[in-house]
């Protein structure tokens, strides 16, 4: 589940699906992949904030 986006904010679609990937791979509990995603999106400029139900995509 992806939380809306800040307003204003428009996350590109590639920045999107490395966020979504990050999230199936913290399900699946492999944090390996996890980090490996988050560092990726935070060398583009992105962040990810997780939440219990879902995370949001936030520029840094």
């Amino acid at each position: 589940l992806i939380l809306p986006e800040p307003e204003g904010v428009k996350v590109p679609e590639k920045i999107a699906k490395l966020a979504e990937c990050r999230w199936k791979a913290r399900q699946s509990k492999d944090w390996a992949a996890s980090d490996r995603f988050r560092d990726e999106l935070a060398e583009k400029g992105w962040m990810v904030k997780d939440g219990r139900d879902g995370y949001e995509v936030l520029p840094l």
